[in-house]
């Protein structure tokens, strides 16, 4: 020690140092006169400052003392282990090294919001881990690298996939990923992760990008997991199915403030126009091109001149000819219908374009475009669709007049605001607008981030649409009829105006402009003569309405708010305006004055509260509220009057001073006690600041007794469920809540048997939740219970998805514990159908032998009857299947889908529909009516191959199912190379 630096008089001891405190019972020897057996604890206690023993050095010093002997910390496992453990710990050191490094590199790059990498690296480490969800660019690839090397320097073995490199097989995955990192071979180093006492984390990033049968990659990752024992983190743009037990991460779009640091990264600063640019863009990656090519941008600063000058920045050199290559890639690729080109086919397109090869190079070192499995496409999407719209702007401005609707179709939506922003031509330009379709364009394009011709142009219609709204509302009359109990008001057909599509655009734009700067003023100067023009025509409807004894004032806002009948101008716009900007960070709107706005602009106030007061100025908001309770509620339609109460939950956090005049002004109010739902709402109010608290502790003796009577012998079923239910839906939820769970296990599974047997229960809306409890108890004997809930559920039930809940979940426990099937009668196509599915259902649970062969005649059945009844039915059961719970977590039962089961099946139906190009036929009156293509589409996507490629690509051009096709298209095409 001397050799290295003085010691003075101190000789060091030495000793064995247990880290934790050692075990009751433990015989371990307190050492001699040489070596010490202590604790930790023990062992820095007896260094106490001041002793003759303190060490003269600090610890950066005793670790270059170990360095300089070349000692190295050693785990129990490596000093007791042998020589092969030891070899594999050394191993799988070196190899985590390896991944921190290689990984850390781009990790590094990672900027995030406060707490998220923490947060992140819990959810990884939970269960079974997790899946990372957020839009494109969000920075979802740095999240994944920046967790893979934070859990490989923790000592945890990681393996990291990008899924665009996916070439079908795992096996070669990760010899290839293993290759890259060290030297050892993958069996070697695998066995070494096998026996690691760290959990080992499987990595894929892009997950939507899996080349070949998705499922069928899912399910290889799947069993990979299993055999290292790993957990699995995911990467992708939408949920992921088939990994349950995974939790999910989702990313947000960034904050002005992260985007301001992404942008100033590496000394830049981000000033000027390109400041208001980058409020505009919506994701890190678009901030990182601010960052990268802002400051040269010249003149306007939009997100179509970023992208054009990010590309020209990223090859240099080569900007003119790989610019000019790259635009007519995209506009090639879209003209295909296509997302990637093969290799071969790419490099005579671009002879022909002469377009060298050595730009083409300079294509792909910039990282602007990649091979996967043998194609070509961009690298993102982004710029895919920045270098398209180029080529098609000059195709809008040859036929502006009809190409502003084409704006809207599924082809060519996601280029919709790039193509609008190169369409340089002022007349063109509007002409394009005029025809556009899409109320999010128009709102963009009046909000200035499509540039200023475009801004210009959609602001001169949207101020035009304005007026056309408020000369309707003069026009038209309100009309009373008594006799009509659902809409006693109506307008009458005088004066009403026929709104084009592209009207009806402009008239949704000044809705999702309303809780802007910009539109801000339009929208309330629209309320204050439509509230005007409501007034005058109650005021001439009076005697009438008088005569008949019924109130039209909260009738005839909810047909001019609402669209609540028929509907004019005004009723199209969305009248709670949208938060979302059109930009970042939206300022506050202006202060108003509660006691002189009209009802239409009361009640946008309160609905839209965030946009005019923010978290610490919620006080001055529940003193605005408490006057509108005490001054306006009475004189105030349904709606508003719903509005304010809602608003309650906005106040809470006002000092208490506040919040106690507030419950007086809620008290105070006057409602009539039939006025069952304002009632309801002044409950659920009073709950949410307390109030009823003492109320609800002194009623708990005479809910105890309730639940008490509800579990004697001979109690009836409804009382049973009647008090499960008031543990959701009541003004003392918590204290009934409380008195339930403080039952022994058994009286609490009594209570939820006898609910589920109760004789209301299938009018329940408690119905799906019960059931689940039910099947939570894994009791064969229960069987008795789920078999009424297996017969065809009811085509006209107002609260479908409880029936369908319970009817899929009672199908799977009976399929679960092997009891047969009861019959069901049907007679109808649909019911015929789904008397079939439910014989999958219970199959699919069950994976019996029987079960199965009943299934595959059921298929036979199915296959003769129609695809578009079939999808149909199917899609519901499926949706059902496939719904997740905010309780979720733990349940025996966990969302499944059917075409995990019977894929061969699932695929040869799926192609029977697109090729028939039949409406789907549901079971249920009033089904979810997109479920059906998106099942049959997807199910293409998923488990189709090359020959469904070129289907999908003409569907795509123009089909009431193009956006289904295309969504399947962006999956199969990037695999069609592996097929």
């Amino acid at each position: 020690m001397a050799v290295m630096a003085p010691i003075g008089s101190y000789y060091p001891d030495a000793c064995v140092v247990f880290t934790g405190a050692l075990p009751a019972g433990s015989d371990v020897t307190v050492g001699d006169f040489k070596a010490r057996v202590v604790t930790l604890t023990d062992f820095l206690d007896d260094f106490a400052a001041g002793t003759a023993r303190q060490p003269p050095w600090g610890l950066d010093q005793w670790r270059a003392f170990a360095t300089s002997l070349s000692l190295t910390a050693v785990s129990v496992d490596e000093a007791v282990g042998g020589d092969q453990v030891r070899r594999d710990i050394e191993r799988l050191r070196l190899y985590n090294a390896a991944v921190a490094e290689e990984y850390g590199r781009s990790g590094d790059r990672w900027l995030y919001e406060e707490g998220v990498p923490d947060a992140l690296e819990r959810a990884a480490s939970d269960g079974g881990g997790c899946v990372i969800v957020g839009p494109s660019g969000c920075g979802k690839t740095l999240m994944g690298k920046a967790l893979a090397s934070r859990l490989a320097g923790a000592g945890s073995p990681v393996l990291f996939f990008s899924a665009k490199d996916f070439t079908g097989e795992w096996a070669k995955a990760v010899r290839r990923e293993i290759g890259l990192l060290t030297d050892d071979a993958p069996t070697e180093l695998l066995r070494a992760v096998a026996h690691s006492e760290r959990p080992a984390f499987l990595i894929v990033d892009g997950v939507n990008e899996l080349a070949g049968s998705g499922s069928l990659a899912l399910r290889g990752l799947r069993a990979l997991a299993r055999r290292l024992d790993a957990k699995v983190i995911l990467t992708s743009q939408k949920p992921v199915v088939g990994f349950d037990g995974l939790s999910t991460f989702e990313v947000s779009r960034p904050s002005a403030g992260l985007k301001q640091r992404i942008a100033d990264r590496d000394g830049r600063r981000v000033i000027g126009s390109v400041a208001d640019l980058l409020k505009a863009v919506t994701s890190g990656f678009e901030a990182e091109m601010v960052g990268d090519v802002g400051s040269s941008l010249a003149g306007e600063a939009t997100r179509l001149a970023l992208i054009d000058q990010y590309v020209r920045a990223r090859l240099g050199g080569h900007a003119r000819a790989g610019a000019h290559g790259l635009r007519r890639f995209a506009v090639a690729l879209h003209t295909d219908v296509a997302f990637s080109m093969a290799e071969a086919r790419f490099d005579e397109f671009m002879r022909q374009e002469t377009v060298g090869f050595d730009a083409c190079d300079a294509m792909f070192a910039a990282g602007l475009l990649v091979r996967r499995v043998g194609r070509v496409s961009f690298s993102h999407e982004m710029i895919l669709n920045g270098c398209a719209a180029f080529g098609l702007a000059n195709a809008a401005a040859h036929d502006p007049d009809t190409f502003g609707a084409r704006l809207s179709t599924p082809l060519l939506a996601p280029l919709a605001s790039e193509i609008v922003t190169a369409i340089e031509d002022p007349d063109a330009s509007l002409r394009v607008l005029e025809s556009a379709t899409s109320s999010d364009l128009v709102a963009a394009a009046a909000a200035g981030t499509l540039g200023s011709v475009a801004s210009s142009n959609a602001r001169k219609l949207i101020q035009a649409a304005k007026q056309a709204c408020i000369d309707e509302i003069a026009a038209v009359t309100l009309e009373f009829d008594s006799d009509n109990k659902a809409y006693v008001t109506r307008w009458s057909e005088a004066g009403r105006r026929d709104w084009t599509p592209p009207e009806k655009a402009r008239l949704g734009a000044i809705g999702k402009l309303a809780t802007s700067l910009l539109g801000f003023q339009d929208y309330q100067d629209l309320c204050a003569v439509m509230d005007a023009r409501l007034l005058e025509e109650r005021r001439r409807l009076a005697p009438a309405v008088k005569a008949a004894g019924i109130g039209i004032r909260s009738p005839s806002f909810a047909l001019a708010y609402y669209s609540m009948g028929d509907r004019i101008g005004f009723s199209r716009i969305d009248h709670q305006g949208s938060r979302r900007s059109f930009g970042d960070a939206p300022e506050p709107l202006p202060s108003l004055d509660v006691a002189t706005l009209t009802s239409g602009q009361l009640h946008f106030y309160l609905e839209n509260r965030h946009a005019f007061f923010g978290a610490d100025e919620r006080g001055e908001f529940a003193e605005e509220l408490i006057f509108v309770l005490r001054e306006r509620f009475s004189h105030e339609p349904y709606h508003v009057q719903q509005a304010a109460l809602a608003a309650v939950g906005f106040a809470r956090e006002a000092p208490d001073e506040v919040v106690a005049e507030l419950v007086d002004a809620i008290n105070g109010l006057d409602v009539p006690q039939h006025n069952w739902a304002i009632n309801s709402s002044i409950i659920d109010a009073l709950g949410f600041l307390g109030a009823l608290d003492d109320d609800a502790e002194n009623a708990r003796e005479g809910i105890r007794a309730e639940v008490a009577e509800a579990l004697l012998d001979g109690a009836d079923g409804n009382d049973a469920l009647s008090i499960y239910v008031r543990m959701f839906d009541h003004p003392f939820s918590t204290v009934y809540y409380e008195e339930i769970h403080a039952l022994s296990e058994d009286q609490r599974h009594m209570l939820y048997r006898r609910a589920l047997a109760s004789v209301e229960i299938k009018r329940s809306l408690s119905l799906s939740w019960i059931t689940g409890e039910v099947a939570r108890l894994e009791n064969p004997a229960d069987a008795p219970l789920f078999v009424r809930f297996v017969g065809l559920p009811d085509r006209s039930n107002p609260f479908p998805q409880e029936e369908w809940g319970a009817f899929t979940l009672s199908l799977r426990f009976l399929g679960r514990h092997g009891a047969p099937l009861p019959p069901s009668e049907g007679e109808t196509a649909e019911e015929l159908c789904l008397n079939d599915i439910r014989i999958l259902v219970h199959a699919a649970e069950s994976r019996r032998p029987e079960h199965l062969a009943a299934a595959h005649l059921a298929w036979v059945r199915l296959d003769g009857q129609s695809p578009g009844l079939v999808v149909g039915c199917l899609s519901e059961i499926n949706a059902a299947l496939m719904e997740r719970h905010w309780a979720d977590e733990n349940r025996p039962y966990p969302p499944i889908d059917l075409r995990d089961t019977y894929p061969a099946e699932c695929l040869r139906l799926a192609r029977r529909f697109v090729a028939a190009a039949v409406d789907p036929q549901y079971f249920h009156a009033v089904p979810m009516r997109e479920r059906g293509p998106e099942l049959a589409f997807s199910t293409l996507g998923r488990f189709g191959d090359r020959i469904d490629v070129d289907v999908l690509r003409r569907l795509g051009r123009g089909h009431r199912y193009s956006s289904y096709a295309l969504d399947a298209l962006k999956i199969l095409d990037s695999a069609a190379a592996t097929q």
